[in-house]
């Protein structure tokens, strides 16, 4: 399968562009390009955006998606680097930033990438190929201790200790080189599918959050997308699991608590009804809101 033939749907889209109160003429960053979801949504409304994307394959896609367009400037870096990769892209300050966390739809499903439990392929996992650890050089080169801090602290997956126990004992006898491996073996920890499928997103998701360093990168580039807000200019950080949301919410109510934000969402918005009936991969996805003052 084509990446650029998977249709990518990007969550609350039309709360993202109201919460960054998109203006025309303005000057938006999307640090999260993706498909180009919510970089697409500003431009439609009138705003020129700078997208930056670490994985090729997505930026590739997001600029096929968006065409040529003069309000439009894409870079392939990492989102911890975005006040660099801004000033080289001649851009000193946004009217709006906006992060959106989830993996695009394409990475899941094209093959190869090894994100995704419902295909058997290489287990992979890097979001960008500068990488060189893979998410198969970790179950099987790191320690059972290791793995257990893995998939708790970032899958937060209560049989932890048991799977750090099984992927030991498993490599011994084989290598565990797909994503079939890791599923067959998360199977032996919950014979119903249903249980097994919400351990293994647990457990994929600490393996690629780890592997790709992800909440060290979002501590990072939190405080700089703050620093290059204008005043009275909104950060829109959509999450996907609790561990990133608590982060976000953390800096958020620290920010406010210093008189450098204003907290626009209380509570996280959250997908309605009718986008969870036509994306239900939306439906863990948090919305928080915070306005420059």
């Amino acid at each position: 399968m084509d990446s650029a033939t998977v249709e990518h749907r990007s969550v609350l889209l039309k709360e993202t562009v109201d919460f960054l109160s998109v203006r025309e003429g303005g000057f938006y960053l999307d640090a999260t390009l993706g498909g180009g979801g919510h970089a697409s949504a500003i431009l439609e409304r009138g705003g020129c955006v700078l997208g930056i994307e670490r994985d090729p394959q997505a930026l590739t896609v997001a600029q096929s998606r968006v065409g040529k367009n003069v309000c439009f400037q894409a870079v392939l870096g990492n989102f911890k680097n975005l006040k660099e990769l801004s000033h080289s892209s001649g851009y000193k300050v946004f009217d709006g930033i906006v992060f959106d966390l989830g993996l695009s739809s394409f990475q899941l499903k094209t093959p190869g990438r090894g994100f995704s439990y419902s295909l058997s392929e290489p287990l992979d996992m890097r979001a960008s190929p500068d990488l060189t650890l893979t998410a198969a050089d970790i179950v099987n080169g790191f320690t059972k201790d290791r793995l257990y801090e893995i998939f708790i602290k970032f899958g937060e997956e209560r049989l932890s200790s048991r799977l750090a126990d099984l992927i030991e004992k498993r490599r011994v006898l084989n290598k565990i080189e797909s994503t079939g491996d890791l599923y067959e073996i998360i199977g032996c920890l919950a014979p119903k599918e249903e249980d097994r499928r919400k351990i293994a997103s647990r457990v994929f998701q600490a393996l690629r959050i780890y592997l790709n360093n992800e909440l060290d990168n979002l501590k990072e580039a939190l405080p700089r997308a703050l620093e290059m807000l204008r005043i009275g200019g909104s950060l829109v950080v959509i999450s996907f699991h609790s561990i990133e949301d608590r982060l976000v919410k953390n800096f958020f109510v620290e920010r406010a608590r210093v008189g450098k934000g204003m907290i626009l969402t209380k509570r996280p918005v959250r997908p309605q009804v009718i986008e969870l009936r036509r994306n239900p991969s939306s439906r863990s996805a948090r919305l928080r809101a915070l306005k420059k003052i």
